[in-house]
């Protein structure tokens, strides 16, 4: 086979084997060197003169061998086998990292390792020493990575980045949060024809199914060790050679690691980032946005040191929020709007008169985002001495014409109000607050001591638990739990701290004692953060899964209602679905969510015209909703059913 005949043609230009070996001595490979070759055999152009698979690929061997004379060259042989529950037969299973590794495993002269998930072949003068009674941990301490490592191996790659899997080893010694160590069991077939049952571990990373979003940038490793003159790279045709010694892979790397847990990866793994999602800042007269954007990026996470899953802050988001609130805007039904907001209303005033040992006479009362003081009034019906509200948007000015309740039109902070009240209350509000420890601090500010502050939020639990898709707005900074909710309040210095679950377990209910004493703060649960990722894990699923069914019905022509809210299904129907809305509450009748162009109806709507299928989104009120439609209101049963909620404890 003559050095002469070209392996491949890029631009018009010849490359030849002589040309292959060239690139390996200007990149640093050396006689006698220790390498592992990560080989995209068609990185370099198209195939030249030389046609035959067999003499191509001896060709390039030859060129690694030249160079290398009294060296030992090692290629990638990984066959997965335990992963995929197969026997791994050392002579026999083929590799699935590419031709040209798997032509030097079927060399007589190479020696294969029995890694049944990473094994390597090796051609050379250390080649037994390298691969021979590998240990069973694949990236640890006797692993084929760590014998490379100690015999100061060199590293090749062909292609445009320096991708390599010793990567994993460097994450190994290090210890990253987003790999951990996985057991798996097989039968490996040995050289000699006897069958070894063995264990292997392999330091496997994190599923988005399992609540981390692991997603790689290669050539970030690459582009610092050639910032720092340690990776050399030679230009062959459409390619390069790129060469690294491991130790120096190892130190740089080790390096960015200290200085960045995630400096190998696109983003932090335990962000859930959607670059796209509906925004929608509260129910419209027209299907426009009045100004503000139809959709927005959107991160959650787990924030560490308050012990509490937030939305990361976006000084766009936050921007756009304090417009919308400005303006009055607001997705949920106030207290006392409608059949549904009275109904809260209700169950907030009952909860209020058990903090408060049912005791409203003579007490002086703030609330905090107040709407248009409708339960303000009630109280001052009820006997309150005085009452005060706090109200940034529009519906202050209507409030005092309607109630006649005295309402500050301004956002809340600290020497806002310059009286102490005996309650401070808030509903609705504190999951809208991107630092609820500032804000209760606030709160304690405005409350006599042995006051209470009294707080509602959504529960965010169950949903949280079952990887609900539609918990997620913009407008919510905080997503509370019970215990979170709990510790925020004693993590703020408020004693006798209590809370409760209210209507449909839909709400949290919580308020404690101001006191003037140092509290202890009690340690954060790691509890919180295990749902996080849970969430995480499922809500990948859900998607998934109710993709599937909208894509299914969309093919069948088939229509689509949703049943309150829905807000996040919207981004995952196909394009030229245009779902109904459907709402028992009457406060919400002719309304629009931004962008679509269907105003919600009432759900009698759907006696006297039909949708194919109606997905109930409301997984707080789920069982509610379904008898009103089933038993009440009587609806057709050529309409199905769809309980997004049954469907996921189905599924999960």
């Amino acid at each position: 086979m003559s050095k002469g005949r070209s392996l491949y043609i890029s631009d018009g230009s010849e490359i030849t084997q002589e040309d292959i070996e060239q690139g390996l001595i200007e990149a640093g490979l050396q006689r006698g060197d220790i390498v592992l070759v990560h080989s995209d055999v068609g990185s370099f152009g198209k195939l030249g003169e030389i046609k035959d698979r067999d003499e191509f690929l001896f060709s390039l061997l030859a060129a690694f061998l030249n160079v290398l004379e009294e060296g030992t060259l090692v290629v990638p042989t990984h066959t997965y086998s335990f992963c995929k529950k197969e026997v791994f037969d050392v002579k026999h299973s083929k590799s699935t990292v590419g031709i040209f590794s798997e032509f030097v495993r079927n060399q007589a002269s190479a020696v294969r390792s029995d890694d049944p998930i990473f094994s390597h072949a090796a051609i050379g003068k250390d080649a037994e020493k390298l691969l021979r009674g590998v240990g069973d941990d694949c990236f640890g301490d006797g692993s084929f990575f760590d014998r490379l490592y100690k015999a100061d191996g060199k590293i090749i790659n062909f292609g445009k980045f320096f991708d390599i899997t010793f990567l994993h080893y460097i994450e190994r010694k290090f210890g990253v949060d987003y790999r951990f160590d996985k057991k798996f069991c097989g039968e490996i077939i040995k050289e000699d024809g006897k069958t070894i049952r063995k264990n292997a571990t392999f330091y496997v990373r994190y599923l988005p199914e399992e609540g981390r979003n692991v997603e790689y940038e290669m050539p970030k490793l690459g582009n610092e060790l050639q910032k720092r003159g340690l990776l050399k790279k030679v230009e062959i045709g459409d390619n390069f050679i790129l060469l690294s010694k491991a130790k120096d892979c190892f130190r740089v790397g080790i390096e960015m690691l200290q200085e960045d847990d995630y400096a190998f990866l696109k983003t932090d793994p335990n962000e859930l980032l959607f670059e796209s999602l509906p925004f929608h800042s509260g129910l419209l007269d027209s299907p426009g946005n009045n100004g503000l954007p139809d959709s927005l990026p959107f991160t959650m996470l787990f924030d560490k040191e308050r012990g509490l899953i937030v939305q990361k802050y976006s000084s766009q988001t936050e921007e756009f929020l304090k417009k919308a609130y400005q303006e009055g805007n607001s997705i949920s039904t106030s207290l006392g709007q409608g059949d549904f907001g009275a109904r809260r209303a209700d169950d907030v005033l009952r909860h209020i008169l058990s903090a408060l040992k049912g005791n409203v006479r003579e007490k002086s009362f703030l609330e905090v985002g107040c709407a248009d003081g409708y339960l303000l009034r009630k109280l001052k019906d009820m006997g309150a001495d005085k009452v005060l509200g706090c109200e940034p948007g529009p519906m202050a000015i209507e409030g005092r014409k309607n109630h006649g309740i005295e309402i500050v039109n301004d956002f809340f902070k600290i020497g806002l109000v310059k009286e102490k009240f005996d309650c401070v209350s808030s509903y609705w509000v504190l999951e809208h607050i991107r630092n609820p420890d500032e804000f209760i601090d606030a709160q304690k500010d405005a409350v006599n001591d042995g006051g209470i502050i009294f707080v509602a939020v959504p529960n965010c639990e169950t949903k949280l638990r079952m990887g609900d898709v539609d918990i997620i707005r913009h407008e919510h900074w905080n997503y509370f739990t019970r215990n979170s909710l709990t510790r925020l309040l004693q993590r703020s210095g408020l004693k006798d701290v209590e809370s409760i679950r209210g209507m449909n377990n839909a709400m949290i209910y919580a308020w404690g004692i101001k006191n003037s004493k140092d509290q202890e703060i009690p340690e954060n649960d790691v509890s919180e953060e295990n749902l996080f990722h849970n969430f995480y894990g499922k809500l990948m699923k859900n998607r998934a899964l109710l993709k599937r069914r909208a894509e299914a019905l969309g093919k069948q022509g088939k229509s689509l209602g949703l049943y309150g809210g829905g807000l996040n299904i919207l981004e995952i129907l196909p394009s030229e679905m245009q779902p109904r809305f459907f709402d028992g509450d009457s406060a919400k009748h002719g309304k629009y969510f931004p962008g679509c162009k269907n105003a919600i109806e009432s759900p009698k709507k759907l006696l006297s015209n039909k949708v194919d299928e109606v997905w109930i989104t409301a997984t707080d009120f789920n069982k509610e909703i379904s008898d009103y439609l089933k038993n009440e209101l009587k609806i057709s049963s050529e309409i199905e059913l769809f309980s997004i909620k049954d469907h996921i404890e189905i599924t999960i």
